[in-house]
């Protein structure tokens, strides 16, 4: 199903365009691919390419995990020699890889408890998708249960719908979007 995810079509092709090259045929020829990636040197087996909020991912298996790799951060990309050099799991996508929400991105494990308006419930409801819970209230609004990875992405999220959403839980989080507020006020 398509799913919309309230971001602005894009594409970032001209820097390190040549590297999306490398890396598609390498992927295709199932050749490792060596690259330096914040000051490391990295050698991984690429098992796919994704395009998400305007920039390209590599996915590929890093030392035994699978890690994901923003192509305008590589460089030095090169494509190994020896062909067939690794075996893709069955049914791998690599787009459930790469998380589809911002905030679900980063190094938190929390969950926002969070109430949207009436006015602004279905769209809540659309945005969430299946990445938690919610439940429409007798009087139309929306209560979730929100997995936030990025608090900073979730309250630029969430500013978004104004005044019309309230974060409830948990209290730092709640006390971080106070901040925020009184800080633009």
């Amino acid at each position: 199903p398509v799913t919309a995810s309230g971001e602005p079509l894009a594409a970032a092709l001209s820097e390190g365009s040549e590297d999306l090259g490398t890396v598609f045929l390498a992927i295709a020829e199932k050749r490792k691919v060596r690259f330096t990636y914040r000051d490391k040197k990295r050698s991984i087996a690429p098992y796919g390419l994704v395009h998400r909020r305007g920039h390209w991912y590599l996915v590929g298996l890093d030392d035994d995990r699978i890690k994901v790799f923003r192509m305008d951060r590589a460089s030095n990309v090169r494509a190994g020699g020896e062909t067939g050099a690794f075996e893709r799991p069955d049914g791998f996508r690599a787009s459930d890889a790469i998380p589809e929400a911002p905030w679900e991105a980063g190094g938190e494990d929390l969950t926002a408890q969070v109430v949207f308006d009436p006015s602004v419930a279905w769209w809540a409801r659309r945005q969430i998708g299946n990445r938690g819970s919610a439940e429409e209230q007798p009087d139309g609004s929306l209560r979730a249960a929100i997995p936030v990875a990025n608090p900073d992405a979730f309250i630029g999220w969430l500013l978004s719908f104004d005044d019309a959403a309230e974060l409830l839980e948990p209290p730092a989080l709640r006390a971080q979007l106070v901040d925020l507020i009184r800080e633009g006020a």
